[in-house]
């Protein structure tokens, strides 16, 4: 059992109170990096889509001109062949002939159906890439601005953060470094960071268990510092709290 004020104990809870809002505002700010990679994350699938459509309009252009240019030289070898054809001096060879020309025929006719088809596919994806411009475009600025929202709420927590610091620096000035060293031991074997704890109805808070009527009944003087038995949090009776406000 040790002795301690009940204005010290007022002061711890503050304490812990105030480490509590600390923890929050700096878990918030550690997140401010994520969210704003998130949102560039968010924002570079649009400009991959963007380069991926890019990409496919650039490929099928190629592949336009190198057809045109199939159809120019196929249209050369169908004067040739026609040239060819007039001084030809057996049916054999004019039948011949005929045939190469009408092979040369279908397949700039085959050609030219492909290159309609690319057409079709170019126009299709150039509309395409122009709604995802305008989609990014509309998302990088809608981006931008929660961005910046976020990075605002930043610098609102960083405030925050400096006014709690400040005001944890105070309370720990007016507390005994045996309570204070004690406070931190306590605090490090609890996950939550919870080192003290209000005691309700005899029951412990912390650990939701009941404690000792002799140690209730003790801590209601609030002469000394108790520990729960069960969870071995500092615990308080609900009127030092109220007292410290």
């Amino acid at each position: 059992m040790v002795s301690v004020p009940a204005k010290q104990l007022g002061t711890l809870i503050r304490l812990q109170k105030v480490e509590i809002e600390l923890r929050k505002h700096q878990a918030a700010l550690e997140q401010v990096d994520r969210r704003v990679v998130a949102l560039d994350a968010s924002l570079n699938e649009f400009i991959t889509a963007i380069e991926t459509k890019q990409i496919l309009v650039k490929d099928l252009q190629q592949q336009y001109r190198a057809w045109e240019s199939e159809v120019q030289d196929n249209g050369l070898r169908i004067q040739k062949s026609e040239a060819k054809l007039r001084s030809v001096k057996t049916n054999k060879e004019y039948q011949s002939g005929l045939k190469e020309i009408e092979d040369l025929k279908a397949k700039g006719a085959s050609i030219e159906d492909d290159m309609i088809q690319c057409l079709e596919e170019i126009e299709g994806a150039e509309i395409e890439l122009h709604k995802l411009k305008t989609a990014y475009d509309d998302q990088r600025q809608q981006l931008n601005e929660q961005k910046n929202t976020i990075l605002e709420e930043a610098d609102q927590t960083r405030g925050t953060l400096e006014r709690l610091e400040a005001e944890r620096d105070e309370l720990s000035r007016h507390l005994s470094q045996d309570l204070l060293q004690m406070f931190d031991r306590v605090k490090s074997q609890h996950p939550n960071g919870l080192a003290i704890v209000e005691v309700e109805g005899a029951v412990c808070k912390g650990c939701h268990m009941n404690i000792p009527p002799q140690m209730f009944n003790e801590l209601q003087r609030e002469d000394s510092l108790k520990m729960c038995p069960s969870c071995e949090r500092i615990i308080y009776w609900q009127r030092t709290e109220k007292r410290s406000e």
